[in-house]
């Protein structure tokens, strides 16, 4: 433009003066060459990257969406988050906790989520149902491809099965199994020892003994809570077959360790009265863990993941000391079978667009991340189980009200119920079940006739929900 400009006042001046044209030309000359070396110059300096775009480049992260019930201060997560950001500088993981009453409530959500389109790329889930029904919804990535690139056997990392046909959708979080919470100044009072290997009839017999006082003021020997799973106690620790509903789809309501349930629950709430009744529970609406946590229940059946409680949290203050009894057995020939009270299933989103990202990240949490949570016993093989419960137990906020060893003793001799993968729809058969077990607690009908009850309704159900 600055060249065109003053070639047009050159050529006007030629007109008028060419003597003066005449001594300009040298300068016309001089200030073109200029003008030429400096485009050359700002054409050069385009072409040529500068230093900082290969490391622009290398910073860029892949950023995953991490979507969960927990709080991710209280359960840890944030430092299994900024290890594994430690080990991959090029992944960044966005913990988005789904704010619910409960982790039930909270996969509502996430299915609202996965409905709407947002993104989704690590997702968990609480139990064997929750995982089989997103299965069913097509919510979740087939694992086994990610496991051969690895080179990993899921049978040899692993100690719980989480496939489904012959396809693994998830890796299974922590594992620890249903056991007996004991308070050891109640035992100490009473002169019981602490069990190592019992059945149900003793576990009665301690709670009668345990129990003291009348009334509002009366201490239980044990409590129940009223969760589905407490109804079916007997039943979820059978080897196998620990369902309402076989692998084949037939009904299980007839199976004598479901009756053994139903016969727990009868003995300890309305023959021996050593468990509060049913009708007390749901009239006060008391949380899970107030009567043991405040010394009104001596004992009481409750997952291995209370091993981070009972030293104390900030709902309960520790206060006495607890020790840890196997879960009873039906007989004293039996082994030491117990049901998972709980775990979690870490999957990656079908609709994901990283998954290589997301699975680098469940692997991880699944296997070292859970010595860095310090919280639970995870299900990987290679984890050393004692050194990691006395990591557990140096977490609390009170380790001496903690008896390690008898905890130490429980995972020794168990044996993992199997954890079957049920039906899409056996939410409505559980539903069904603790409808007539209702019936039954609040004196309206026997056990005969709840399993009855049970066992046409499981049929029923299952008969609706063939295709």
């Amino acid at each position: 433009m600055i060249m065109l400009i003053f070639i047009r006042h050159h050529n006007k001046l030629y007109g008028r003066n060419k003597e003066m044209v005449k001594r300009s030309s040298k300068w016309v000359c001089l200030l073109l060459a200029m003008i030429v070396m400096a485009g050359c110059a700002g054409k050069n300096s385009q072409e040529e990257p500068t230093p900082a775009s290969p490391a622009n480049k290398s910073d860029e992260k892949t950023i995953i969406k991490f979507h969960h019930w927990q709080n991710t201060e209280d359960e840890k997560l944030d430092l299994v988050i900024e290890e594994f950001e430690k080990l991959n500088p090029d992944i960044k993981v966005e913990s988005i906790r789904l704010e619910a009453i409960d982790s039930t409530e909270s996969l509502k959500k996430l299915d609202l989520l996965a409905a709407s389109g947002e993104q989704l790329d690590v997702v968990m889930m609480p139990s064997n149902i929750t995982y089989a029904q997103r299965v069913g919804m097509g919510m979740l990535e087939p694992l086994n491809p990610f496991l051969e690139k690895e080179g990993a056997v899921f049978e040899d990392e692993y100690k719980l099965d989480t496939s489904m046909d012959g396809v693994y959708y998830a890796l299974p979080g922590h594992l620890m199994p249903d056991m007996v919470l004991l308070n050891m100044d109640h035992l100490e009072e009473a002169n019981l020892p602490v069990p190592t290997d019992w059945t149900f009839d003793e576990f009665f017999e301690y709670a009668k003994i345990l129990s003291k006082g009348e009334g509002t003021d009366k201490r239980y020997g044990t409590y129940i809570h009223s969760w589905a799973s407490s109804n079916s106690f007997a039943l979820r620790s059978q080897p196998e077959q620990n369902m309402l509903i076989n692998a084949d789809e037939t009904s299980n309501a007839n199976s004598p360790a479901l009756r053994k349930s139903l016969e727990i629950l009868q003995q300890t709430q309305m023959t021996d009265k050593s468990a509060l009744p049913y009708a007390d529970i749901i009239s006060q609406k008391l949380h899970y863990a107030w009567p043991y946590f405040n010394g009104k229940a001596s004992m009481q059946i409750l997952g291995g993941y209370m091993l981070t409680r009972v030293g104390g949290y900030d709902k309960y203050p520790a206060t006495f000391r607890t020790a840890f009894a196997p879960f009873p057995k039906m007989s004293k020939d039996d082994e030491n079978y117990a049901p998972v009270s709980e775990t979690l299933y870490l999957s990656v989103a079908a609709a994901s667009k990283h998954k290589e990202a997301s699975y680098k990240f469940i692997r991880y949490y699944t296997t070292e991340g859970f010595s860095v949570q310090g919280k639970y016993l995870g299900a990987w093989k290679k984890l050393d189980v004692d050194k990691e419960i006395d990591n557990i137990i140096s977490h609390t906020q009170n380790p001496e009200f903690v008896d390690g060893e008898s905890f130490k003793n429980v995972m020794s001799k168990v044996k993992f119920a199997k954890l079957g993968i049920p039906p899409t729809y056996y939410n409505e058969i559980v539903k069904a079940y603790n409808e007539e077990v209702e019936l039954f607690l609040l004196g309206n009908q026997d056990i005969d006739t709840t399993i009855s009850k049970t066992d046409e309704k499981i049929k029923k159900i299952v008969q609706l929900n063939q295709k």
